[in-house]
């Protein structure tokens, strides 16, 4: 093995199609049914082997943002410690360097897509020969959406979001996402949610959702997007409320709060309507993208 080795990848954010609440577990953790879907917003990370220097320490995480924290609290730091937890043997030290590019508590699972990626640069990187599954059952530990985002395209998620059947991918459709800059607390959101009275319709019908995408009806997908977190989110946040109106009244076909917030986004197939949406936007101080499905 060479003394100094480097991955550089592509840790694709996601957007949430749908996302309903079904239950809750005799732990307290809601059932979700969500239909994720990744997105060409991507977080770069560098993974890098040097065997060469002598330290006590095995993990090191760097970033170009200074309010990303590079101890175990990253979650990308989170997953090099899982793996290399079953891997005792392997003393060299890793460096993990995130250049950030997905908003941060956006709903947009950028954090959650590091650490997904950090398992899959350690597997290349480290040449462990894990499965697919394998590196699911890492994935899970750290978060509910990590084992969605070790690949790409999209998926129905179940449980507690961990259970992932694949569908096909959206191709007739871009989407400008706008993110207010509000940071959303997941964990308060779902607290909230327990305490709101959520009327039927609020519920989406996950079935449609599957139906519209598998047959490339943008119409039928356009009247189906629900995100059951919006109600407590939109309570404490009038202002992702009032950016969701916003983006249909510019011309959005639909638009949709991704995950528990605080990114908006709006669907269009017209993509200068969507690039122009951006830069009225970007003017106004927000941050903001257009984005295609991938998959």
């Amino acid at each position: 093995m060479k003394s100094f080795e480097k991955l550089k990848l592509n840790a694709y954010a996601k957007v949430n199609i749908s996302l309903d609440i079904t239950g809750v577990f005799a732990n307290g953790m809601h059932q979700v049914e969500t239909v994720m879907h990744t997105i060409n917003l991507a977080d770069v990370v560098s993974i890098e082997l040097n065997t060469k220097i002598k330290t006590n320490r095995q993990i090191f995480v760097s970033s170009n943002k200074y309010f990303i924290p590079t101890s175990e609290k990253n979650l990308a730091h989170q997953a090099a410690t899982v793996v290399l937890n079953d891997f005792p043997h392997r003393k060299e030290p890793i460096y993990i360097h995130i250049k950030k590019n997905v908003p941060v508590g956006a709903g947009l699972g950028g954090g959650s897509s590091d650490a997904a990626t950090t398992i899959k640069g350690i597997n290349q990187l480290l040449r462990l020969g894990l499965t697919h599954e394998k590196m699911e059952k890492y994935a899970a530990k750290i978060g509910s959406d990590v084992p969605f985002l070790l690949g790409k395209g999209a998926c129905l998620a179940t449980g507690t979001g961990t259970d992932l059947r694949k569908i096909p991918s959206i191709n007739n459709c871009s989407a400008v996402l706008v993110n207010p800059g509000i940071f959303v607390s997941t964990k308060d959101v779902y607290a909230l949610y327990d305490s709101c009275d959520i009327p039927a319709d609020a519920h989406p019908n996950t079935t449609k959702i599957i139906e519209a995408i598998e047959q490339g009806n943008y119409a039928a997908l356009v009247g189906q997007l629900k995100n059951v977190l919006e109600i407590p989110v939109f309570k404490i946040h009038s202002q992702i409320a009032e950016l969701k109106t916003e983006l249909i009244k510019a011309g959005c076909d639909t638009a949709l709060m991704s995950g528990s917030g605080s990114t908006v986004y709006g669907l269009s197939q017209d993509c200068e309507k969507l690039e122009a949406i951006k830069k009225m936007y970007i003017d106004k101080g927000y941050k903001a993208f257009v984005v295609n499905f991938i998959g």
